[in-house]
């Protein structure tokens, strides 16, 4: 898992600290290709791939499901990858 982070934070070296947008657009970007590799949505998993915090792991994980990547949380909180790789990268 070191790679994704490895990758992601490479990235995010190249970006201003206080560009707030471009940071969290980084982020969504690694997270979804993280997901995809591993084939499950699962918040604890990207925290520790990306050694980012709950809240935002969480924030991206909704802004997926509002773009329709993954699914809304059943009611054990499981959620499901909802794309392949090849569809995201058409979008």
């Amino acid at each position: 898992m070191s790679e994704h982070y490895d990758k992601y934070r490479a990235e995010l070296d190249n970006i201003e600290p206080n560009n707030l947008g471009a940071i969290e657009d980084v982020s969504y970007k690694h997270v979804l290709a993280f997901i995809q590799e591993v084939n499950m949505v699962s918040i604890s998993k990207i925290q520790r791939a990306l050694r980012i915090g709950y809240n935002h792991a969480e924030r991206l994980i909704e802004r997926m499901e509002i773009n329709g990547f993954v699914s809304k949380p059943e009611p054990n909180g499981i959620r499901t990858l909802l794309i392949h790789q090849k569809q995201s990268e058409d979008k």
